[in-house]
Formats: structure tokens, sequence, C-alpha cells
């Protein structure tokens, strides 16, 4: 081989190897997004779980007064001091049930869609 053909292989060596480096990077460049948006996801299911686990404390606080209640009727039925008292109380409860409905429900999320990694 002539040192013009030895010459002419080695540039072309080089050129397919810049051209590796290139799509190697983009490669990277891809996987460290993806890497941040599963690591985004993850958070994002952290924050579900914990306002879904929160949402079941005050359902079932809900499903115990709804329990107490349908037993306080009857026994109340036949004295007005009992059923205005028991009023009361399911005005009172029936109020902190709807703050605790309305302070564990997260705002509308605004529909921004995910960033697309470049071609």
């Amino acid at each position: 081989m002539s040192w013009k053909e030895q010459e002419a292989f080695q540039n072309r060596v080089l050129s397919r190897l810049d051209s590796m480096q290139s799509t190697l990077n983009r490669v990277g460049f891809k996987l460290n997004f993806l890497i941040n948006r599963a690591v985004t996801m993850a958070k994002e299911l952290d924050d579900l779980t914990r306002e879904v686990e929160e949402n079941n404390s005050v359902i079932d606080g809900a499903i115990v007064l709804l329990a107490n209640l349908s037993q306080m009727i009857p026994d109340a039925q036949n004295d007005p001091a009992k059923l205005a008292a028991l009023a009361s109380s399911l005005d009172s409860k029936s109020n902190a049930l709807a703050e605790a409905v309305a302070a564990n429900t997260p705002a509308a999320p605004t529909s921004t869609p995910a960033p697309e990694p470049p071609a």
C-alpha cells in the first residue's frame, strides 16, 4: 500500500470514528434525557401515592362517621334534645369533611406535554 493509499485509508477511518463519536454523543444525550424523565416520573408517582393515602384516610373517616350516624339516629329518635345535638354534630362533621376533601384535592394540573428529546 502506497503512502497516499495509507493516508486515504486513515482519513476514512478517522472520518468513520468521528461519525461514531457523534452518534455516541447523541445516544448519551438521549439516555440522560430518559433518566431525568424517569426520575421525575418516580417523584410524581411518590406524590400521587401519598395523596391517595391521605384521601383514603379521609374516606375511611367518612365511612366511620356514616356508620356511627346510622346508629345514632334511631337511638335519638324519641329525644328532641339528642336529635338537635346530633343535627348540630352532623353539620359540624359535614363542614369538617368538606374542608378535608377540599384540602386534599389538588388543583387541576395544567396540561404541559413532556419535552421531546432532540432527534
